[in-house]
């Protein structure tokens, strides 16, 4: 009986073709290169477009500077935070719709973190000397406001002071003055009347101590400038650099895309 190897077939089927929507980068890059006069025109139409709109809109130059509340008896004037609020809430317009076109303008009043007494304001206008003369303003009538409340915080602990001090000597006068001794039963009553009054005499002066501390420069200190209104010669808004940049990056993306929706092949 005679071997019967197999007998292989092999069908040879020819490569489909690629499908009509399938794009290679070779193309792709093609298609964009043909129509890179109308990827260029959008872009400079979009970069024109932001020229426009930086050129009607107005600039506003910020200035800042920073207060630091005053302190009596190492109790401050007013809480910062508190002060930032009422003052914001001073300057702001009644119509909220308008508060940010009007100029010039308070823009922020706030409170440090690690210090609430320092307060950080800023203000904007039309031109840096602007920014800089509103800003002038509101400080001044913020000094002359804590000036007054420094006073009247300082001369009530001074009122105090003078009158602790006044029965202090008084009490002093009558320890130091003599007094007729009586007979039996009031030895012993003026003897605990003069302890009572030395006791009383003690107290009295680490009161007046503790008075005049608070009165120390360590303790009292009126509201100051600690940096004066400047201005910075460099619109802070409109941000022209950053305008101008996604103006070009917008205008690109939408070039591309244009050109490459123009570049789809139409189907029937």
């Amino acid at each position: 009986m005679e071997n019967q190897n197999p007998i292989t077939i092999q069908l040879a089927y020819p490569n489909p073709p690629p499908p009509d929507d399938e794009i290679s980068l070779r193309d792709l890059w093609q298609r964009l290169w043909k129509r890179k006069v109308s990827i260029l025109a959008i872009t400079i139409l979009a970069v024109l477009l932001a020229l426009v709109y930086l050129a009607l809109t107005p600039s506003q130059y910020q200035s800042s500077a920073m207060v630091q509340i005053g302190e009596v008896g190492g109790q401050p004037l007013e809480s910062g935070p508190l002060l930032a609020s009422q003052l914001y809430n001073q300057y702001l317009p009644i119509n909220t719709v308008l508060a940010k076109k009007q100029l010039p303008r308070l823009e922020s009043v706030v409170a440090d973190k690690d210090n609430s007494r320092v307060l950080t304001l800023e203000s904007r206008g039309k031109t840096p000397q602007q920014a800089q003369e509103f800003l002038d303003k509101i400080v001044q009538q913020l000094l002359s406001t804590q000036q007054k409340q420094y006073g009247d915080a300082v001369k009530v602990q001074k009122t105090q002071l003078e009158e602790v001090q006044k029965d202090y000597r008084s009490i002093r006068h009558q320890i130091e003055t003599p007094s007729p001794l009586g007979k039996g039963a009031d030895v012993p009553l003026a003897a605990i009347s003069q302890s009572q009054r030395l006791s009383a005499l003690s107290g009295m002066l680490a009161q007046i101590g503790a008075l005049q501390e608070k009165l120390s420069a360590t303790q009292t200190n009126p509201t100051v400038v600690t940096l004066s209104a400047r201005y910075n010669p460099i619109p802070v808004s409109p941000k022209r650099a950053v305008i101008l940049v996604l103006a070009f990056i917008g205008g690109l993306m939408l070039g591309v895309f244009v050109a490459l929706l123009r570049g789809l092949p139409q189907h029937s």
